[in-house]
């Protein structure tokens, strides 16, 4: 199997997951190709909460984590295009349409739009690091990790918005932290993982290249000493 369609088989599978827990099909959704960005989401966030008073109390501090989560999932976005190849919107744009739709499944309830913010503000801890491993995507083994980086966010996604909205049957009691929900602490762990596998993986690499460059210069010190 070569490894553009590993790759293609692991996103593609995100996708199904992401239909079973929501019953909806991304591929179909007109917003897809809109929402390249952070700040597209945000608009688009606007024009469809902007009604709900509990929005507007919690807008500032959403707008920033949405921000620092999903800012890293563009470049990660922009990698992932190059070698996922005949994916549809294989890259950013179904991770923040899914993101929307987990916004506005709070449909103007305070506590879900509380709990929505606490798990952002989870995977921006994640995100931080996200941005400075792909810089350097060269390696198969790098390009896998962010192919189900990928599909694991947006998998939690999906579980949190399933998550919401049970929450929300329960006649608006308060919708406990996402993070309690079964599903989503799985899929987090996970995440956390991926994450931290990741970062031994380029540090490794990253002293691998630095020890190589070592020998490289002390192969030319000797040379150079051997002419004079």
């Amino acid at each position: 199997m070569g490894d553009s369609s590993q790759f293609s088989e692991i996103w593609e599978e995100a996708l199904r997951i992401y239909q079973s827990e929501t019953h909806r099909d991304l591929l179909k959704d007109k917003a897809l190709v809109s929402l390249q960005s952070p700040d597209d989401l945000l608009a688009h966030l606007e024009a469809q909460e902007g009604k709900f008073k509990a929005f507007i109390e919690k807008k500032k501090k959403l707008w920033s984590v949405l921000k620092a989560s999903m800012g890293p999932v563009t470049v990660l976005g922009d990698v992932a295009q190059a070698f996922l190849q005949g994916t549809p919107f294989a890259s950013a744009g179904a991770i923040f349409a899914a993101t929307s739709y987990l916004v506005r499944s709070a449909k103007g309830v305070s506590d879900a739009y509380a709990s929505i913010i606490e798990l952002l503000e989870r995977l921006a801890d994640f995100s931080d690091r996200l941005e400075e491993y792909a810089k350097d995507v060269i390696d198969v083994k790098l390009r896998k990790k962010i192919t189900l980086i990928l599909a694991t966010l947006l998998e939690i996604i999906a579980k949190s918005e399933r998550a919401i909205a049970r929450g929300r049957v329960k006649e608006y009691a308060r919708v406990a932290f996402l993070g309690k929900d079964d599903g989503v602490v799985e899929a987090l762990t996970r995440l956390e993982v991926l994450v931290e596998a990741e970062g031994r993986f380029v540090a490794a690499k990253t002293l691998s290249t630095a020890q190589k460059l070592d020998k490289d210069v002390g192969r030319i010190s000797s040379s150079l000493m051997g002419k004079k």
